[in-house]
């Protein structure tokens, strides 16, 4: 690639231009280069080459970038529920889903004079503390229909979840 063809030149790699400007190493964008070459003629500072790059980068940063994902499951906006454990029960006792519907349970525990201080569903592996006055969030995406019991710490039911 040098003028010369000497021993010296065949060693160095790079890309020289006609000008006699010289490119070293990077082929993958010397032809990117070579075209921006009578873009930068007469300008030296270094901004020069900021100007004509900045597009080109900010270009190929878009390309690059992995494609947005179509909406689909984990996008679907859940069913929020609030459910309150006070000293005269649980309301609401029964709550109605969607096979296939992602599910979010809030469970506030208002009162001491209960044995609920824990939600248990063994058929979704759900098993959380109820701190008293503390909301407790239990996401689940029932699969299939059926009823389907929240029970305290001692495997009494407190609340219903009928999916249909």
């Amino acid at each position: 690639m040098g003028r010369g063809g000497g021993a010296a030149d065949a060693d160095r790699s790079g890309l020289e231009f006609p000008d006699g400007a010289r490119i070293e190493g990077g082929f993958g964008l010397a032809p990117f280069l070579l075209w921006l070459r009578p873009n930068l003629k007469g300008e030296d500072h270094p901004m020069a080459l900021t100007k004509l790059l900045a597009p080109c980068l900010a270009a190929f940063a878009l390309l690059a970038s992995p494609p947005a994902r179509a909406a689909g499951p984990a996008s679907e906006k859940a069913q929020v529920v609030e459910l309150a454990i006070t000293s005269e029960g649980t309301f609401p006792d029964t709550v109605t889903a969607k096979a296939g519907q992602p599910l979010k349970l809030v469970i506030t525990r208002k009162t001491d004079s209960t044995c609920v201080n824990q939600v248990v569903m063994k058929d979704f592996g759900v098993d959380k503390p109820l701190p008293l006055n503390k909301p407790v969030t239990v996401e689940l995406r029932p699969a299939k229909a059926g009823t389907y019991h929240l029970v305290c710490g001692m495997g009494m039911n407190f609340a219903s979840l009928k999916v249909q």
